[in-house]
């Protein structure tokens, strides 16, 4: 439909660093495959296809690229959208690598944003950066790189926390960010629009305040020029939203 993204082919990029090398300085993401499984999980429900060519886990620098440049040159012509999900340590703005490497989101971003396949597509990021405390002393000195506005339409970054906000991740069950975007997955990706999804999203978070009155608070940034909505596969049922 013309007032609409549908999407009911989409590629999925998921990269998550949570070993790290001694010489990063950097503590592993204990409970951060399980943040990994979860998503993976709703994305063969939804019947995405993940990427697979080279390894997206626990990436260095020099990796990380490698990878992008991979991806980049792929045809999406048959593809109606492309997510991109990274999950890591990282600082405003900045993606740590395993071996304590920074890459920019928008040197991310700003590559997949010139792909002519992917042209007048959504293009959706989703950055879930671990800010640890000592992360913050050790950075103090580090020039502010800010969050990436999206300078061309149908992209959306978001962001699973800002600064001076934490990012809680139970060594067991994973984070609360997966846990509860794997919840709202479930129950709306078919019925909703990606908009009223991250609506409910945020509104969970704002009413998760621990007891000591920290909380989570995610952002987005879009300019995306139509809703997106996810279409059901036909194996699954009603292959439109209702």
């Amino acid at each position: 439909m013309a007032g609409r993204f549908e999407v009911r082919r989409c590629f999925a990029v998921l990269i998550d660093n949570r070993e790290f090398l001694p010489e990063s300085g950097l503590p592993p993401r204990v409970g951060a495959e399980r943040d990994l499984y979860r998503i993976r999980e709703f994305c063969q429900l939804a019947r995405f296809t993940v990427y697979e060519r080279l390894p997206t886990n626990n990436l260095t620098l020099v990796q990380m690229r490698q990878l992008f440049q991979d991806v980049i040159w792929q045809d999406f012509s048959e593809y109606d959208a492309c997510i991109v999900l990274i999950s890591s340590h990282g600082i405003k703005g900045e993606i740590r690598t395993t071996d304590g490497g920074t890459i920019t989101v928008q040197e991310i971003v700003s590559a997949f944003e010139g792909i002519a396949t992917l042209h007048g597509k959504p293009k959706l990021f989703f950055i879930t950066n671990c800010l640890e405390e000592e992360l913050i002393l050790r950075d103090e000195a580090r020039p502010v790189v800010p969050f990436y506005i999206p300078m061309t339409y149908d992209v959306m970054v978001g962001y699973a926390s800002v600064d001076g906000y934490e990012y809680p991740r139970d060594p067991a069950e994973g984070s609360f960010a997966a846990r509860v975007l794997d919840d709202v997955l479930r129950n709306h990706a078919f019925d909703m629009s990606l908009s009223e999804m991250l609506n409910i999203f945020s509104q969970r978070f704002y009413d998760s305040q621990q007891p000591d009155g920290r909380r989570q608070v995610p952002n987005y940034v879009t300019n995306l020029r139509k809703p997106v909505y996810f279409i059901k596969p036909a194996d699954l049922g009603e292959a439109s939203p209702v």
